[in-house]
């Protein structure tokens, strides 16, 4: 190799160092300490990949150039990948509704084969069947986000997570009888009371809040097609 060449490669490893050093420029620090970087916007990510894409078009041969470049194309990768971002509480709920939405049906297609007339009945709970469980499909893959969309929500609080919590909250109460006292007697004898209100409350929350997100879950997958795929930043 002559001395021109040399330095033409030591040029372009310089360039290819340049650039890939602004191209991490780019993200914002989430981690003082451990001085970590990730885009938390979608025009970070863009700028990045730009002065990746520079670097690459300079062609370098250099094993730390490629090194650089590649390790990363892989962040990029890992930050670009979609996850589910959505609500595991609505897909459940969703899907136990349809389950017994669809008990109904067993019965009306049983008379139907003795020959009652209820061809429209069937096909009205095919149809609310079909909302909830197409409305299912759709909320789980309009929920999935990019990964640094992802950590750049849950970083902040979220009243979606809130809800959710909120639904499982109800139901661990209820199967742990968060809901019940102690009574000691004055013989020393102690028994487990449950508390019917409290109860009963807990249920009836938790059958509006399954009843409400169950319902609206086709809106819901809209509206986050709109936040995942659409109008995010």
């Amino acid at each position: 190799m002559s001395e021109e060449q040399i330095n033409q490669e030591g040029s372009v490893n310089h360039q290819v160092a340049d650039y890939i050093n602004k191209a991490w420029a780019c993200y914002t620090i989430i981690d003082q300490e451990r001085q970590l970087k990730e885009p938390t916007s979608k025009m970070q990510l863009n700028d990045s990949i730009t002065w990746l894409q520079k670097a690459k078009d300079l062609n370098p041969k250099d094993e730390q150039s490629l090194q650089w470049i590649k390790e990363l194309e892989d962040w990029i990768r890992v930050w670009k990948k979609r996850h589910f971002d959505g609500s595991k509480m609505v897909i459940i709920g969703t899907v136990v509704v349809s389950l017994i939405v669809a008990l109904p049906g067993l019965a009306l297609i049983s008379a139907a084969f003795h020959g009652e007339p209820v061809g429209d009945a069937i096909i009205s709970l095919g149809k609310i069947i079909a909302w909830f469980i197409g409305g299912a499909f759709a909320y789980y893959f309009t929920s999935r986000a990019p990964r640094w969309l992802v950590d750049r929500r849950n970083s902040k609080f979220r009243l979606g997570k809130a809800s959710s919590k909120f639904g499982w909250g109800m139901i661990t109460s209820l199967i742990n009888s968060d809901f019940s006292y102690r009574v000691r007697y004055k013989d020393g004898k102690t028994e487990v009371k449950q508390n019917m209100v409290g109860s009963s409350i807990a249920f009836i929350l938790m059958i509006t809040y399954f009843g409400f997100n169950v319902g609206i879950i086709p809106v819901r997958a809209l509206i986050n097609f709109l936040r995942n795929y659409v109008f995010y930043k």
